[in-house]
């Protein structure tokens, strides 16, 4: 019986190393002792039949049938299965009809950091070794098109010289559209949990998600709404204390890291 969970852990593992950003084995078999930290050997099994595209219920249903679940039981365990961090979830409104598409989650940016309510030393040790040692290597640092970009700061930057409006924090927060959302940095949380606290700044409250990545966090009681003047203040005290503002690598990003040289994977890894 261990070894035929071990199995469906073994094709999540593939299954979710297929998406754009991977999640890339190892010798060591650590990741899947994250996955089977995060699923049970039933969630696993579901996940295997979600697509990376949402797909509504009606459709992921009728390759579940076999399982023996009902449409009103999958979705209680989808549902499960999104607030519990594992897989995305949306919903479409038509009058007063509800949709609910659901896709698989990517390792990051999305399942590591969905657990933000839910770390505990073990796993986040375990995540940091993984993220450190393979993910980055195999996966994130060899992507032609990086998740993350990084803003140069107001005070150290020469605006005659050509940089795009995009890049200039204001104008970004400006024109990023609603809702916005804070929460705590789960790099530094993590370091918090495991006696290994940030050597930069006390600042924890500082990572942020925009329009519909709010709209998810807000929903899991990950983070709050806020401002832009709230999220302006947030970041120009992340500038004082020298953190790294990393925005997702688009004109109108999902989300906005702020980021040190000492608990921040993305940054560690390229020392």
């Amino acid at each position: 019986m261990e070894q035929e969970n071990i199995d469906y852990y073994r094709e999540l593992q593939k299954h979710l190393d297929k998406m754009p950003v991977g999640y890339p084995a190892t010798e060591s078999g650590i990741e899947i002792k994250i996955l089977k930290h995060l699923f049970t050997p039933e969630q696993a099994k579901i996940a295997l039949k979600l697509n990376f595209i949402a797909e509504p219920l009606s459709k992921i249903y009728k390759r579940l049938k076999k399982s023996g679940f009902s449409l009103d039981e999958l979705e209680n365990k989808l549902d499960e299965m999104y607030f519990n961090g594992l897989i995305n979830r949306g919903i479409t409104k038509k009058g007063e009809t509800d949709t609910k598409y659901y896709a698989s989650a990517p390792w990051v940016i999305g399942m590591f950091e969905y657990q933000l309510n839910r770390l505990t030393p073990e796993f986040f040790k375990d995540a940091h070794q993984y993220i450190q040692d393979t993910f980055f290597n195999k996966e994130y640092n060899i992507t032609g098109i990086p998740q993350l970009r990084v803003i140069p700061l107001d005070q150290t930057v020469n605006f005659e010289q050509s940089i795009a409006q995009y890049d200039d924090l204001k104008a970004l927060i400006e024109n990023i559209g609603e809702p916005i959302a804070v929460m705590d940095c789960i790099c530094r949380k993590g370091a918090d949990l495991i006696g290994e606290p940030c050597t930069k700044t006390k600042l924890r409250e500082s990572c942020f998600a925009f329009r519909t990545a709010a709209k998810t966090f807000i929903e899991k009681g990950l983070a709050r709404e806020i401002t832009k003047e709230e999220a302006y203040k947030i970041l120009e005290k992340a500038e004082e204390d020298g953190l790294v503002l990393q925005p997702g690598n688009s004109q109108r990003p999902m989300n906005i890291c702020t980021c040190c040289g000492c608990c921040c994977g993305v940054l560690t890894s390229q020392k």
